[in-house]
């Protein structure tokens, strides 16, 4: 697992300090509670969660480059498991038929476009990434992203969730924080935390 991705296991306990990580980056840590981020010992003085063994993996693809290093992480992390790709798109052909006053069927026909460019899009980053296609499963859908998230962890009973955190300031900031934050509070599996990269561009 690479530096500055903390994993943490679904029981969420009270008294967690925080400390700095090797990386200057602020590390959480539990005292007395089994909630571990990357970097904390167990009582035996070994890192927590090492070894363990993933059979499902939800993987949250939003539209930035650091898809590619999330699907990468979850691979890495459980290369035998099956990746659930969850990628929540924003109703952007509903806005446009809105305003060009698109016919029922030009809107029915954008969205079918959206829907194929994500899904060719998440084809072309398991190629990337080296994921047989027949490990993984692409869930792509119009809505909220931590609802989807959350209900494909439940619908394909999911043992781990990677999941991004960004690191650039703004709207992009509080929306994704936002969406990490809901995860984590509401996921009931492991959760892989990814930061994004410094360069971290919009593509899709």
């Amino acid at each position: 697992m690479s530096r500055g991705c903390p994993i943490l296991p679904h029981r969420q306990a009270s008294g967690i300090g925080e400390r700095t990580g090797q990386e200057g980056a602020p590390t959480l840590c539990s005292h007395g509670g089994n909630v571990r981020y990357r970097g904390c010992k167990d009582d035996s003085g070994s890192n927590a969660l090492v070894g363990k063994s993933y059979r499902s993996v939800v993987v949250a693809v939003d539209g930035t480059d650091s898809a590619y290093l999330h699907i990468r992480q979850a691979y890495a992390r459980a290369p035998h498991a099956q990746l659930i790709l969850v990628h929540a798109m924003a109703d952007s052909a509903a806005r446009i038929a809105t305003f060009a006053e698109a016919s029922e069927d030009g809107f029915r026909q954008m969205r079918v476009r959206q829907h194929e460019d994500a899904l060719n899009r998440l084809n072309d980053l398991l190629e990337d990434c080296g994921v047989p296609q027949q490990q993984a499963v692409k869930v792509v859908e119009f809505g909220y992203a931590s609802k989807l998230i959350l209900e494909s962890e439940i619908r394909f009973a999911a043992d781990l969730l990677v999941i991004g955190r960004s690191n650039n300031a703004g709207f992009r900031r509080l929306f994704f924080g936002s969406v990490t934050s809901q995860v984590l509070a509401k996921s009931r599996c492991d959760v892989l935390v990814v930061p994004a990269r410094e360069s971290e561009t919009f593509k899709w």
